[in-house]
């Protein structure tokens, strides 16, 4: 049984899971990829579709960001009928940490487009990659329960927040330079 009382909870929640899930997996793309080119690599080498990999990951972290924001937004509004009505879609992007930390996070997603925009393939160009993908990613410990305090109350809460964040950058440096190794073989 859903959690959400609204007729709609069961596919809010669905829809909510999915996006997190294509989130996360874009993200460990988006941070792990370059990562791994500047840790291996010896020279500049993009790999089997390694940029073109990252541009659509950085895509897909996108619209699963809106799908995530769409489900929150219903969630909050109790269904879909006032789920993006403008003074809902207001109150979600700015009078709650979630989309306060999204707009934040939307400016780190610009700078990786950004990147593949206007980069060549080069040391240089991963590294301007890993920066923004490294707050990207580490600041999904903001959205979750990352930022709770647990039985040390608020007093251990930044400590549990670093410990996510390396934990989110551990994880996507696995995922992400798994994948591209993966196409390397």
């Amino acid at each position: 049984r859903s959690r959400l009382s609204h007729p709609d909870g069961a596919i809010v929640e669905t829809l909510i899971v999915v996006s997190r899930a294509i989130h996360f997996a874009s993200v460990a793309l988006l941070f792990g990829m370059p990562l791994f080119r500047l840790a291996v690599a010896r020279d500049p080498f993009d790999g089997p579709g390694g940029r073109r990999v990252e541009v659509w990951a950085a895509i897909l972290a996108l619209l699963s960001w809106l799908g995530w924001f769409a489900g929150v937004a219903a969630a909050m509004a109790g269904g879909w009928s006032d789920a993006f009505a403008p003074d809902m879609l207001e109150t979600v992007a700015l009078d709650t940490r979630f989309g306060r930390l999204w707009i934040t996070r939307l400016a780190c997603l610009v700078a990786i487009f950004a990147v593949h925009a206007l980069g060549q393939r080069s040391r240089r160009s991963d590294i301007a990659l890993a920066i923004p993908a490294a707050a990207f990613a580490a600041s999904l410990v903001g959205v979750g329960h990352g930022l709770a305090g647990g039985r040390g109350g608020d007093a251990v809460a930044p400590l549990h927040a670093v410990a996510d964040m390396v934990h989110l950058l551990c994880a996507a440096t696995w995922i992400g330079g798994l994948f591209y190794l993966g196409g390397l073989l």
